[in-house]
């Protein structure tokens, strides 16, 4: 954070982040050493990263909130796709069954589901 040049050589305070020239640290009125590289400059985090850290937050928040609600409703329309095709394959199999049942003779006729009659025509005739 010096004006005059870039910090290669530097310190950094752990609450706000902020880097300092080693020859800079010793101008702040404020500080307290950790070790070489880090020391405490201030007793908060600084209100502009505050702010961002809050504002990066609330922006996760509600990209998650919008993800989860775009999964929820792609859950629900392929549910209802589901349901939809579950409702075709039993009116198929009612009539293939009805059709099936219709050739035979009244006492020919078992009482079987018509699902057990698919399953029992799939198993004896491959």
């Amino acid at each position: 954070i010096c004006n005059n040049n870039a910090v290669h050589k530097r310190v950094q305070c752990v609450k706000c982040t902020k880097f300092y020239h080693n020859s800079c640290v010793s101008k702040l009125k404020t500080k307290f050493s950790l070790n070489d590289k880090e020391i405490v400059c201030c007793d908060e985090v600084s209100d502009t990263e505050s702010d961002d850290n809050k504002t990066d937050m609330a922006d996760v928040k509600s990209t998650e909130i919008y993800y989860l609600k775009m999964l929820l409703q792609t859950k629900d329309l392929l549910i209802a796709e589901l349901r939809d095709k579950n409702k075709l394959l039993e009116e198929k199999l009612g009539a293939v069954s009805s059709k099936h049942d219709h050739g035979k003779k009244p006492n020919d006729i078992s009482t079987r589901s018509s699902k057990q009659n698919v399953s029992a025509n799939l198993i004896a005739n491959p």
